[in-house]
């Protein structure tokens, strides 16, 4: 097992005084040992370290010179370790290359508290480096390094805490002596945590945390603070394909989403008090609706700072009942919530600008919740909800954080508790940002009932092609779209108009409304089931209630509304290919669907293929 190799001589060694001896080694070996350890500290608890060989060459004494050390073994028949280098032994200065692989996170399940019921299922971690000693103790870690396919859960669940593919780190950079870290790049790929609110309003694992320090603070175990502060600096962050998952089981009715296909950056993380951090991540709502962060934050400064912008598109306000429910009293049937958010926290000033839009906003069943709002809310909506069904607000937050009587979180919900974010489309925000125009380029809108493209829908049209001409590979898809009551009642009315004419009336006659216009209507009116001249106070059914009752019962069918949307659909095509040469094979109708849930608009929708 042992082997030493001693320089060749046929001479007697002279005998000398003790202070006068010295020795040297030109290399000690260790080849293929094994070691059977029994730990605490590991699961399982014995650990067998085999393949062991080192390697020592050229060791004396007194120490002259440096000491080149090799080491390399196995660690359960899976993890590997290797170490290489010098080690001068007159002062205890070195340099060793090390490289560690395939070190099984899960071994070392025993070392998590036990208040923690957490453990990890899985997960290797691999690092390779270099490592300077000074007076033979460690004092720079230079590494590269990831932890990958890790996953762990808490005991007694099916769920996992937190997984990822890989977090990996280049340029590991830790010096002991200075107190100082840095990691250039740090990357997280296919990160998935999870933020859980249980009934009690706890978040995934905080009492237990909460319970650990205590019980350290109780027990003294709490290390006092280092005289030296130690300094970090994360130049750059990068999130890719990631993903939150939020339950939140506080509320009356349980409520969970995930926020996936997460990425983005974070630059600039620092402990310097003068450091900003910026912020840029994009990812969706359930697999559908954008939602982006941006900003910059001085986490450190001495005053604080935060500039944070985030947006959210296309959001089902369906899927929010749960708080809709707990905070307004009502389930949400439908609409569709687009959100704009932005704070700037200077010192303890905080202003906030929220914009929000809602569209087609149809409240549900009335749901018991102490902690909902008393307010009307029928009439509040009736209030807010313009002619084309939109809610409109921007709600601004301003105040200081010092006030006990303000509060962020209860600010926000106070002014939100009946919307939900504005959707912003993606690839239309692109085009319109190329274009540089303000328009929303994914909607065109026309007058209910009609197929004739306005000025406005010209405008934006020829700005979308402006863009299009600058992503070459970016195709259009058309979906005419329809609002089913408004564009019904406008087709109702122009056949009645045309009706009205074949019975021998003139446009004046029509549009002024002529006593010959009432006769005919009276006429009409009384021929509908269950016609009557009074109402039930005895009160005379109106002229304009008539019109109406007569406008209803004409027959539209499904054919005639899909038709309508085709036509429109048609009409912007023929727009953009006659009018703006937009070569036709960039553009493409699809089949409209009288039914489709889309159908909350006037106009042709706007989808993006390549």
């Amino acid at each position: 097992m042992f082997e030493v190799n001693l320089p060749a001589s046929d001479e007697e060694p002279a005998v000398e005084s003790e202070s006068n001896w010295s020795i040297h080694l030109p290399s000690i070996n260790m080849n293929e040992s094994q070691l059977h350890w029994r730990s605490q500290y590991t699961s399982p608890a014995v650990v067998e370290v085999s393949r062991i060989n080192l390697e020592l060459t050229d060791l004396s004494w007194p120490p002259v010179g440096e000491t080149n050390l090799g080491l390399s073994l196995t660690i359960n028949n899976i993890a590997s370790l290797s170490i290489n280098g010098g080690i001068f032994l007159q002062n205890g200065a070195g340099k060793l290359q090390y490289k560690l692989a395939d070190l099984q996170a899960a071994w070392f399940n025993p070392n998590i508290p036990e208040a923690f019921r957490a453990k990890i299922t899985r997960g290797a971690v691999g690092v390779e480096g270099q490592l300077a000693l000074v007076d033979f103790s460690p004092d720079r870690l230079q590494m590269d390094g990831a932890v990958t396919d890790f996953s762990g859960i808490i005991e007694g669940t099916e769920d996992a805490l937190t997984s990822w593919d890989s977090i990996s780190w280049r340029n590991l950079d830790l010096s002991l002596s200075q107190h100082s870290v840095q990691v250039k790049v740090l990357k997280l790929d296919r990160y998935a945590g999870r933020l859980h609110i249980y009934e009690d309003g706890t978040v995934n694992m905080q009492s237990v945390l909460q319970e650990e320090v205590e019980l350290a603070r109780e027990g003294g175990d709490l290390p006092e603070e280092s005289a030296a502060e130690w300094t970090f600096d994360f130049p750059s962050i990068y999130i890719i394909d990631s993903q939150l998952d939020f339950k939140d089981e506080s509320l009356p009715i349980n409520f969970r989403t995930v926020i996936g296909d997460l990425n983005g950056d974070i630059t600039g993380l620092s402990s310097r008090p003068e450091s900003e951090t910026t912020i840029d991540l994009k990812g969706s709502v359930d697999g559908y609706a954008p939602v982006v962060l941006k900003g910059a934050v001085r986490p450190f400064a001495e005053t604080a700072f935060v500039d944070i912008a985030l947006s959210f598109d296309g959001v089902d306000l369906v899927r929010l009942t749960p708080y809709s429910g707990t905070y307004a009293g009502h389930a949400i049937d439908r609409g569709i919530l687009n959100l704009k958010l932005h704070y700037l926290l200077d010192g303890n000033q905080l202003k906030g600008d929220n914009s929000a839009v809602i569209e087609q906003l149809k409240l549900g069943q009335k749901i018991d919740s102490e902690k909902a709002v008393e307010l009307p809310l029928q009439l509040a909506i009736a209030l807010l909800t313009d002619m084309n069904g939109v809610i409109d607000m921007d709600v601004p937050v301003s105040g200081d954080l010092e006030d006990p009587e303000f509060g962020l979180g209860s600010a926000i919900a106070a002014a939100f508790v009946n919307l939900i974010s504005k959707a912003v489309t993606a690839p239309f925000a692109l085009l319109a940002n190329l274009a540089g125009s303000e328009e929303d380029l994914q909607r065109v809108n026309f007058q209910s009932g009609a197929s004739a493209i306005d000025e406005r829908a010209r405008t934006q049209l020829a700005d979308l092609v402006a863009a299009l001409q600058q992503r070459p590979a970016v195709n259009l898809v058309l979906f005419g779209r329809l609002h089913p009551r408004a564009d019904k009642e406008r087709l109702q009315r122009d056949h009645l108009d045309v009706e009205l004419q074949a019975a021998g009336l003139s446009t004046e006659d029509i549009a002024n409304k002529s006593p010959l216009w009432a006769d005919v209507i009276r006429a009409r009116y009384r021929q509908l089931p269950g016609a009557t001249d009074t109402n039930a106070d005895g009160s005379e059914v109106t002229i304009h209630t008539q019109y109406q009752q007569v406008v209803a019962n004409i027959d539209i069918n499904d054919e005639q509304l899909k038709k309508l949307a085709q036509v429109r659909a048609v009409a912007v095509k023929r727009y953009l290919v006659n009018e703006l040469q937009l070569p036709a094979n960039r553009s493409v109708i699809e089949l409209v669907d009288v039914h489709a849930e889309e159908n909350i608009f006037s106009g042709v929708e706007l989808g993006v293929d390549i």
